[in-house]
């Protein structure tokens, strides 16, 4: 590629003289200008090649625009990260558990990091399952092990609004990773919902669905481009399935991305730290809350979490020591439990606290709250 640079000014020469030997203009110095200007037009793109917008070629671009480049890919890795809307696609953070999840009954089971699994029937059991190789990738992904009685599967995520703002009103795509074993070729349908108001799933409405074709057995690449409507502006979720899986078949997902535009690109690699950062705003798990005394019946204590959670008033679950729900154990001075109810937490957006009054003994040193849980799912 190269600019046009003028070697000769041909127009200096109408002020000289007749009979000045530089007044006369050559055939060479035209023909040199000419090769010049043939030169710069062949090393630049034909402007009929530039458009707006669409995907770059392997050669000469077949469209490109100036403000929307479009690309599967930069030197055969990733593009720039957080394009991703979907949290944990990759299915590495697993605060609730690896193994032994389960859901049915018609009911959405959160499972592995803002993973749903809604089973339409019998329990299904989720977990997940290590080291699966996606060509460039090796990654985690969520298998769902089905119940004989097992009518459809799905697997989903709900994306609050603040995420998902940028795609309404504009194209968008999904793409995943599936694998079946029903014993034939399957249609899998993924559907994209909006709550009716912001962040607030008591009713949804259907913006758009796609179908891939997955054969039995065999890990498929699946993706679809959908237009995303204003709505958007709520939250948006995205679900996957729709098939049978019954005793002895199973369901799997992995590499799951939800981005702006028309083009599907590679699975977005984030660091683990920060992909358990966003987990945690939204579920985040504790084994133990320490609650200190004093004077005889006043306790206290404090739990800062890691991450601001995504509301101002989570929801706190807790068992004592022997596992009995909305219970602690109290530690006296003999170094002996006993359980005691106690409803004076506090769950904020950042910390949980603790400071009332109980019916403790004299005696008490300290109380703990066992398998504490903090949730600010949608």
């Amino acid at each position: 590629m190269s600019n046009y640079t003028k070697a000769t000014n041909f127009a200096s020469k109408d002020s000289l003289l007749t009979g000045n030997p530089l007044k006369i203009v050559k055939g060479t110095e035209i023909d040199n200008e000419f090769n010049a200007i043939s030169t710069a037009v062949n090393t630049k793109f034909d402007s009929t090649s530039i458009a707006s917008p669409g995907p770059i070629g392997a050669t000469t671009p077949s469209t490109i625009s100036a403000t929307n480049v479009q690309m599967t890919s930069a030197n055969g890795g990733q593009l720039a990260g957080l394009r991703n809307k979907i949290i944990n696609g990759d299915m590495r953070v697993a605060q609730r558990g690896t193994s032994g999840l389960s859901s049915g009954i018609s009911t959405n089971t959160l499972t592995l990091d803002r993973m749903a699994v809604f089973a339409n029937g019998a329990a299904v059991t989720v977990s997940q399952v290590t080291g699966v190789n996606f060509g460039s990738t090796v990654s985690s992904v969520l298998n769902v092990a089905g119940a004989a009685s097992n009518t459809t599967v799905n697997v989903g995520q709900r994306i609050e609004s603040k995420n998902v703002r940028d795609l309404a009103g504009n194209s968008a795509t999904v793409s995943f990773w599936l694998y079946q074993t029903t014993g034939s070729t399957q249609t899998i349908t993924t559907t994209i919902y909006a709550p009716t108001a912001t962040d607030n799933w008591t009713g949804q409405t259907t913006i758009t669905t796609f179908t891939n074709s997955v054969p039995t057995a065999t890990w498929t690449y699946c993706t679809g481009t959908v237009s995303i409507t204003s709505v958007a502006q709520y939250g948006l979720a995205v679900s996957v399935g729709g098939i049978a899986v019954v005793a002895g078949q199973s369901l799997a997902i992995g590499n799951w991305q939800l981005e702006v535009g028309p083009v599907a690109t590679p699975f977005e690699q984030r660091p683990i730290g920060m992909e358990l950062e966003l987990c945690q705003r939204y579920y985040y798990e504790f084994g133990t809350f320490h609650i200190g005394m004093y004077g005889t019946t006043n306790a206290q204590g404090d739990q800062a979490y890691p991450v601001l959670m995504r509301t101002s008033t989570p929801s706190f679950t807790f068992t004592d020591a022997s596992g009995t729900a909305g219970q602690v154990t109290i530690y006296n001075g003999a170094n002996t439990n006993t359980t005691l109810a106690v409803g004076s937490f506090t769950a904020g957006a950042n910390r949980l606290i603790m400071d009332a009054n109980t019916t403790a003994s004299g005696t008490t040193t300290w109380l703990r709250a066992y398998n504490c849980k903090i949730s600010a799912e949608l």
